[in-house]
């Protein structure tokens, strides 16, 4: 995102590896700024609704 410097792969990767450990068999949803950041994750998407969110396209993930 604009917001995070870096490469915000490695917090959406850290994320899919905590969901994973912590939440396993829960619904969630995650909005991810582009597909780089939904393959980080590491889950697969039930569904994907591409949105706009503060005027820019992002992705909402069923988890």
């Amino acid at each position: 995102g604009d917001r995070v410097k870096g490469d915000v792969r490695i917090l959406y990767k850290a994320l899919g590896a905590l969901f994973a450990e912590r939440f396993e068999g829960w619904r969630m949803a995650v909005i991810v700024p582009d597909q780089g950041c939904e393959h980080a994750l590491g889950m697969p998407a039930k569904r994907r609704l591409k949105i706009k969110h503060g005027g820019k396209w992002v992705y909402l993930l069923e988890l």
